[in-house]
Protein backbone atom coordinates (compact mmCIF):
# COMPACT_ATOMS: atom_id res chain seq x y z
CA UNK A 1 0.00 0.00 0.00
CA UNK A 2 1.21 3.37 -0.99
CA UNK A 3 1.80 6.00 2.22
CA UNK A 4 -0.72 8.49 2.20
CA UNK A 5 1.94 11.32 1.57
CA UNK A 6 4.22 9.60 -1.41
CA UNK A 7 4.88 12.33 -4.22
CA UNK A 8 4.25 15.15 -1.92
CA UNK A 9 6.95 17.65 -1.64
CA UNK A 10 7.76 19.35 1.47
CA UNK A 11 9.62 22.66 1.58
CA UNK A 12 11.07 22.84 5.49
CA UNK A 13 12.16 26.28 6.04
CA UNK A 14 12.17 25.24 9.78
CA UNK A 15 15.01 24.96 12.72
CA UNK A 16 15.53 23.74 16.17
CA UNK A 17 12.52 21.32 17.52
CA UNK A 18 9.08 21.87 16.42
CA UNK A 19 9.06 22.56 12.24
CA UNK A 20 11.35 19.95 12.26
CA UNK A 21 9.69 17.59 14.36
CA UNK A 22 6.52 18.15 12.26
CA UNK A 23 7.99 17.27 9.00
CA UNK A 24 9.71 14.38 10.22
CA UNK A 25 6.69 12.85 10.83
CA UNK A 26 5.66 13.62 6.99
CA UNK A 27 8.62 12.02 6.09
CA UNK A 28 7.39 9.03 7.69
CA UNK A 29 4.38 9.34 6.05
CA UNK A 30 5.92 8.96 2.45
CA UNK A 31 6.83 13.00 1.67
CA UNK A 32 9.82 14.01 0.23
CA UNK A 33 11.28 16.75 2.81
CA UNK A 34 13.63 18.97 1.99
CA UNK A 35 15.62 20.50 4.06
CA UNK A 36 16.41 24.44 3.18
CA UNK A 37 19.64 25.29 5.54
CA UNK A 38 21.30 28.42 5.37
CA UNK A 39 25.53 28.03 4.65
CA UNK A 40 26.02 27.87 9.08
CA UNK A 41 23.53 24.96 8.69
CA UNK A 42 20.74 23.90 11.13
CA UNK A 43 21.91 25.17 14.52
CA UNK A 44 20.72 21.94 15.80
CA UNK A 45 24.07 19.89 13.88
CA UNK A 46 26.26 21.53 16.61
CA UNK A 47 24.60 20.69 19.37
CA UNK A 48 26.34 18.90 21.56
CA UNK A 49 26.63 15.41 22.62
CA UNK A 50 27.48 13.87 19.74
CA UNK A 51 26.76 10.24 18.52
CA UNK A 52 28.66 8.78 15.47
CA UNK A 53 29.62 12.18 14.56
CA UNK A 54 26.34 13.74 14.20
CA UNK A 55 24.48 15.32 17.13
CA UNK A 56 21.93 13.61 18.84
CA UNK A 57 19.32 16.75 18.77
CA UNK A 58 19.81 16.73 15.11
CA UNK A 59 19.61 12.99 14.63
CA UNK A 60 16.09 12.96 16.80
CA UNK A 61 13.89 15.19 14.32
CA UNK A 62 15.48 15.17 10.85
CA UNK A 63 15.22 11.51 9.88
CA UNK A 64 14.06 10.49 5.92
CA UNK A 65 14.86 14.09 5.04
CA UNK A 66 16.88 15.62 2.38
CA UNK A 67 19.31 18.59 2.66
CA UNK A 68 19.29 21.47 -0.23
CA UNK A 69 22.16 24.76 1.43
CA UNK A 70 20.92 28.04 -0.14
CA UNK A 71 21.74 31.46 0.93
CA UNK A 72 18.42 32.94 0.52
CA UNK A 73 19.64 36.41 0.88
CA UNK A 74 22.08 35.77 -2.61
CA UNK A 75 19.96 36.25 -5.92
CA UNK A 76 21.23 32.84 -6.24
CA UNK A 77 19.67 31.33 -3.63
CA UNK A 78 17.03 32.98 -3.80
CA UNK A 79 16.05 31.97 -7.74
CA UNK A 80 16.64 28.86 -6.81
CA UNK A 81 14.62 28.47 -4.11
CA UNK A 82 11.58 29.79 -6.22
CA UNK A 83 12.64 26.91 -8.86
CA UNK A 84 11.93 24.39 -5.69
CA UNK A 85 8.83 26.25 -4.42
CA UNK A 86 7.56 25.84 -8.11
CA UNK A 87 7.25 22.40 -7.57
CA UNK A 88 6.22 21.78 -4.04
CA UNK A 89 3.57 20.72 -2.45
CA UNK A 90 4.00 22.31 1.14
CA UNK A 91 6.24 24.78 2.55
CA UNK A 92 6.72 25.37 6.16
CA UNK A 93 8.56 28.16 7.69
CA UNK A 94 9.37 29.06 11.21
CA UNK A 95 11.46 32.48 10.53
CA UNK A 96 10.11 35.54 13.08
CA UNK A 97 7.32 37.54 11.40
CA UNK A 98 8.18 39.17 8.32
CA UNK A 99 11.28 37.85 7.41
CA UNK A 100 10.26 35.57 4.40
CA UNK A 101 8.98 38.88 3.20
CA UNK A 102 12.12 40.62 3.74
CA UNK A 103 13.75 37.70 1.91
CA UNK A 104 11.06 37.47 -0.94
CA UNK A 105 10.05 33.75 -0.09
CA UNK A 106 6.39 35.08 1.59
CA UNK A 107 2.97 33.42 0.32
CA UNK A 108 2.33 35.73 -1.89
CA UNK A 109 5.38 35.55 -3.94
CA UNK A 110 5.07 31.87 -3.88
CA UNK A 111 1.67 31.65 -5.30
CA UNK A 112 2.38 33.74 -8.11
CA UNK A 113 4.81 30.57 -9.58
CA UNK A 114 2.62 28.09 -7.82
CA UNK A 115 -0.82 28.49 -7.31
CA UNK A 116 -1.35 24.85 -5.01
CA UNK A 117 1.26 26.36 -2.62
CA UNK A 118 0.28 25.31 0.71
CA UNK A 119 2.18 27.76 2.94
CA UNK A 120 2.48 27.04 6.89
CA UNK A 121 3.69 30.17 8.61
CA UNK A 122 4.98 28.54 12.25
CA UNK A 123 5.89 31.09 14.87
CA UNK A 124 5.19 32.01 18.43
CA UNK A 125 2.58 34.57 19.07
CA UNK A 126 0.83 34.76 15.04
CA UNK A 127 1.71 36.54 12.13
CA UNK A 128 -0.60 39.31 13.58
CA UNK A 129 -1.40 40.94 16.92
CA UNK A 130 0.65 43.18 19.79
CA UNK A 131 3.20 40.01 20.35
CA UNK A 132 3.96 39.31 17.12
CA UNK A 133 7.58 40.56 16.54
CA UNK A 134 8.26 39.86 20.37
CA UNK A 135 10.93 36.68 20.15
CA UNK A 136 10.17 33.32 22.75
CA UNK A 137 10.68 29.89 23.35
CA UNK A 138 8.63 27.20 24.66
CA UNK A 139 8.41 28.87 28.49
CA UNK A 140 7.24 32.36 26.74
CA UNK A 141 4.37 30.63 24.97
CA UNK A 142 3.18 28.14 27.90
CA UNK A 143 3.35 31.72 30.18
CA UNK A 144 1.03 33.82 28.11
CA UNK A 145 -1.27 30.94 27.59
CA UNK A 146 -2.16 30.62 31.10
CA UNK A 147 -0.79 26.75 31.19
CA UNK A 148 3.02 27.15 33.46
CA UNK A 149 0.26 28.76 36.07
CA UNK A 150 -1.14 25.60 36.45
CA UNK A 151 1.88 23.38 37.07
CA UNK A 152 3.42 23.05 40.17
CA UNK A 153 2.73 22.51 43.73
CA UNK A 154 0.08 24.60 45.99
CA UNK A 155 1.26 27.32 46.94
CA UNK A 156 4.64 27.31 45.09
CA UNK A 157 5.90 29.02 42.22
CA UNK A 158 4.95 27.56 38.68
CA UNK A 159 6.79 24.70 38.14
CA UNK A 160 8.90 24.02 34.85
CA UNK A 161 7.62 20.97 33.03
CA UNK A 162 10.94 19.60 32.02
CA UNK A 163 9.82 19.15 28.23
CA UNK A 164 8.79 21.46 25.57
CA UNK A 165 5.17 20.93 25.87
CA UNK A 166 4.10 24.01 23.81
CA UNK A 167 6.57 23.35 20.64
CA UNK A 168 5.64 19.48 20.84
CA UNK A 169 1.85 20.88 20.35
CA UNK A 170 2.62 23.56 17.61
CA UNK A 171 3.97 20.33 15.70
CA UNK A 172 1.26 18.42 16.17
CA UNK A 173 -0.74 21.44 14.59
CA UNK A 174 1.79 21.80 11.57
CA UNK A 175 0.72 18.15 10.67
CA UNK A 176 -2.72 18.74 11.46
CA UNK A 177 -2.70 21.87 9.15
CA UNK A 178 -0.95 20.80 6.48
CA UNK A 179 -3.22 17.31 6.06
CA UNK A 180 -6.20 19.73 6.53
CA UNK A 181 -5.23 22.27 3.54
CA UNK A 182 -4.39 19.26 1.20
CA UNK A 183 -7.88 17.48 1.68
CA UNK A 184 -9.30 21.14 1.04
CA UNK A 185 -7.33 21.78 -2.30
CA UNK A 186 -8.45 18.42 -3.09
CA UNK A 187 -11.73 19.10 -2.91
CA UNK A 188 -11.16 22.68 -4.09
CA UNK A 189 -9.62 22.61 -7.65
CA UNK A 190 -5.95 22.57 -6.52
CA UNK A 191 -6.05 25.53 -4.33
CA UNK A 192 -3.55 26.12 -2.43
CA UNK A 193 -3.99 28.00 1.06
CA UNK A 194 -2.27 30.32 3.61
CA UNK A 195 -1.95 28.62 7.38
CA UNK A 196 -1.01 31.20 10.37
CA UNK A 197 0.08 28.90 13.37
CA UNK A 198 1.19 30.77 16.59
CA UNK A 199 2.25 28.34 18.76
CA UNK A 200 0.56 29.82 21.48
CA UNK A 201 -2.59 29.45 20.05
CA UNK A 202 -2.11 26.06 19.76
CA UNK A 203 -1.57 25.12 23.51
CA UNK A 204 -4.00 27.66 24.76
CA UNK A 205 -7.16 25.46 23.93
CA UNK A 206 -5.01 22.55 26.47
CA UNK A 207 -6.97 24.62 29.82
CA UNK A 208 -10.25 23.43 28.12
CA UNK A 209 -11.27 22.11 31.55
CA UNK A 210 -9.62 25.26 33.33
CA UNK A 211 -11.77 27.61 31.26
CA UNK A 212 -15.02 25.37 32.47
CA UNK A 213 -14.08 26.01 35.67
CA UNK A 214 -13.77 29.58 35.24
CA UNK A 215 -17.18 30.05 33.73
CA UNK A 216 -18.63 28.33 36.19
CA UNK A 217 -17.63 29.92 39.37
CA UNK A 218 -15.98 33.25 37.99
CA UNK A 219 -12.72 31.84 39.93
CA UNK A 220 -9.03 31.43 38.96
CA UNK A 221 -8.33 27.93 40.43
CA UNK A 222 -4.56 28.36 41.73
CA UNK A 223 -1.99 25.59 41.22
CA UNK A 224 -2.46 22.45 42.94
CA UNK A 225 -6.42 23.48 43.42
CA UNK A 226 -7.73 21.27 40.66
CA UNK A 227 -8.33 17.12 40.55
CA UNK A 228 -5.35 17.28 38.22
CA UNK A 229 -3.05 19.20 39.57
CA UNK A 230 -3.12 17.47 43.11
CA UNK A 231 -5.87 19.03 45.04
CA UNK A 232 -6.91 15.29 45.95
CA UNK A 233 -5.21 11.94 47.58
CA UNK A 234 -6.95 10.03 44.65
CA UNK A 235 -4.97 12.07 41.76
CA UNK A 236 -1.66 12.70 43.28
CA UNK A 237 2.38 11.22 43.23
CA UNK A 238 3.83 9.77 46.22
CA UNK A 239 7.47 9.25 47.44
CA UNK A 240 8.54 5.65 48.57
CA UNK A 241 10.87 4.35 50.99
CA UNK A 242 13.84 4.09 48.44
CA UNK A 243 13.10 7.75 47.24
CA UNK A 244 11.73 7.24 44.14
CA UNK A 245 7.96 7.95 43.22
CA UNK A 246 4.61 6.27 42.18
CA UNK A 247 1.34 7.89 40.67
CA UNK A 248 -2.15 7.05 41.72
CA UNK A 249 -4.66 7.89 39.27
CA UNK A 250 -7.94 6.60 41.05
CA UNK A 251 -10.33 9.12 40.06
CA UNK A 252 -13.80 6.73 39.35
CA UNK A 253 -15.05 5.18 42.20
CA UNK A 254 -14.45 2.25 41.25
CA UNK A 255 -10.85 2.41 40.87
CA UNK A 256 -10.76 4.22 44.41
CA UNK A 257 -12.37 1.72 46.04
CA UNK A 258 -9.91 -1.11 44.70
CA UNK A 259 -6.47 0.70 45.91
CA UNK A 260 -8.56 0.85 48.89
CA UNK A 261 -9.17 -2.81 49.55
CA UNK A 262 -5.96 -3.86 48.21
CA UNK A 263 -3.92 -2.02 50.72
CA UNK A 264 -6.64 -2.63 53.48
CA UNK A 265 -7.94 0.31 54.27
CA UNK A 266 -11.81 -0.10 53.46
CA UNK A 267 -12.71 2.84 56.01
CA UNK A 268 -10.91 5.14 53.41
CA UNK A 269 -13.27 4.36 50.53
CA UNK A 270 -15.70 7.12 51.70
CA UNK A 271 -13.04 10.07 51.73
CA UNK A 272 -12.03 9.68 48.16
CA UNK A 273 -12.75 13.92 48.25
CA UNK A 274 -11.13 14.59 51.51
CA UNK A 275 -7.54 16.62 51.07
CA UNK A 276 -6.84 15.34 54.56
CA UNK A 277 -5.87 11.89 52.88
CA UNK A 278 -2.85 13.26 50.83
CA UNK A 279 -0.78 13.37 53.91
CA UNK A 280 -2.19 9.87 54.82
CA UNK A 281 -1.62 8.39 51.35
CA UNK A 282 2.13 9.90 51.76
CA UNK A 283 3.05 8.42 55.17
CA UNK A 284 1.82 5.10 53.57
CA UNK A 285 3.78 4.93 50.59
CA UNK A 286 6.87 5.79 52.29
CA UNK A 287 6.82 2.61 54.23
CA UNK A 288 7.91 0.33 51.34
CA UNK A 289 10.30 0.90 47.92
CA UNK A 290 8.69 1.87 44.14
CA UNK A 291 9.22 -2.42 43.80
CA UNK A 292 6.88 -3.62 46.68
CA UNK A 293 4.17 -0.98 45.58
CA UNK A 294 4.07 -1.76 42.37
CA UNK A 295 4.11 -5.96 42.90
CA UNK A 296 1.18 -4.94 45.37
CA UNK A 297 -0.68 -2.25 43.24
CA UNK A 298 0.25 -2.72 39.26
CA UNK A 299 -2.31 -5.16 38.42
CA UNK A 300 -5.08 -4.36 41.51
CA UNK A 301 -7.27 -2.64 38.68
CA UNK A 302 -6.91 0.90 40.74
CA UNK A 303 -4.98 3.46 38.19
CA UNK A 304 -1.18 2.99 39.42
CA UNK A 305 1.83 3.11 37.69
CA UNK A 306 5.43 3.35 38.48
CA UNK A 307 6.97 7.00 38.05
CA UNK A 308 9.50 6.08 35.27
CA UNK A 309 12.72 7.98 34.05
CA UNK A 310 13.64 7.54 30.24
CA UNK A 311 15.74 4.97 30.76
CA UNK A 312 13.30 2.70 32.34
CA UNK A 313 11.11 3.90 30.15
CA UNK A 314 13.03 2.66 27.05
CA UNK A 315 12.84 -0.67 29.08
CA UNK A 316 9.55 -0.37 29.79
CA UNK A 317 7.11 -3.70 28.85
CA UNK A 318 4.57 -1.66 26.90
CA UNK A 319 6.63 0.14 25.03
CA UNK A 320 9.00 -1.98 23.80
CA UNK A 321 5.68 -4.47 23.15
CA UNK A 322 4.79 -1.54 21.21
CA UNK A 323 7.70 -0.96 19.10
CA UNK A 324 8.32 2.23 20.39
CA UNK A 325 11.75 2.63 19.52
CA UNK A 326 13.20 1.96 16.19
CA UNK A 327 17.22 1.92 14.67
CA UNK A 328 17.99 4.49 12.38
CA UNK A 329 20.82 4.08 10.87
CA UNK A 330 23.93 7.10 9.96
CA UNK A 331 26.24 7.70 7.48
CA UNK A 332 29.41 6.58 9.84
CA UNK A 333 27.71 3.21 9.50
CA UNK A 334 26.52 3.11 12.77
CA UNK A 335 22.52 3.29 14.44
CA UNK A 336 21.24 5.50 17.20
CA UNK A 337 18.13 4.36 18.54
CA UNK A 338 14.51 6.86 17.62
CA UNK A 339 11.05 6.92 18.58
CA UNK A 340 8.79 5.66 16.32
CA UNK A 341 5.69 6.70 14.61
CA UNK A 342 3.21 6.59 17.24
CA UNK A 343 0.35 5.15 15.59
CA UNK A 344 -0.63 1.72 14.44
CA UNK A 345 -2.24 1.18 11.38
CA UNK A 346 -3.92 -1.41 10.14
CA UNK A 347 -2.91 -1.12 6.08
CA UNK A 348 0.38 0.73 6.06
CA UNK A 349 3.05 1.65 8.47
CA UNK A 350 5.57 4.26 8.36
CA UNK A 351 8.71 4.51 6.18
CA UNK A 352 11.27 2.47 7.41
CA UNK A 353 13.61 4.94 8.76
CA UNK A 354 16.54 6.90 6.64
CA UNK A 355 19.75 8.73 7.83
CA UNK A 356 19.13 12.27 8.63
CA UNK A 357 20.92 14.37 5.54
CA UNK A 358 24.48 15.76 5.53
CA UNK A 359 24.62 18.73 5.14
CA UNK A 360 24.28 20.27 1.27
CA UNK A 361 23.93 16.47 0.71
CA UNK A 362 21.14 16.77 -2.19
CA UNK A 363 22.35 20.25 -3.50
CA UNK A 364 23.58 18.93 -6.91
CA UNK A 365 20.36 16.58 -7.69
CA UNK A 366 18.03 19.15 -6.58
CA UNK A 367 19.49 21.98 -8.23
CA UNK A 368 20.00 20.19 -11.59
CA UNK A 369 16.56 18.88 -11.27
CA UNK A 370 15.13 22.61 -11.68
CA UNK A 371 17.42 24.07 -14.70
Amino acid sequence: MKLPLEGVRVLDLSHMLPGPFSTMLMADMGAEVIKIEPPSGDSFRARKPFIHEESTAFLMVNRGKKSCVLDLRSQEGHDNFLKLAASADIILEQFRPGVVERLGIDYATIREVNPGIIYVSMSGFGQDGPYRDMPGHDINYLSISGILDTIGQKGGAPALPGIQIADMCGAQWALISVLLALASREKNGGLGQYADLSITDAVFPWLSLFLSDYLSNGTVSSRGSTKAGGAYAFYNVYETADGRFVSLGAAEPKFWANFCRTVGREDWIPRQMDPAMIPELRGMFKCRTQKDWRELLFHADCCFTPVNNIEEALNDPQLTHRRMEINVPCHSGGQVMNFAFPVKFSEMRAKDAAPVPQFGEHNAQLINDTK
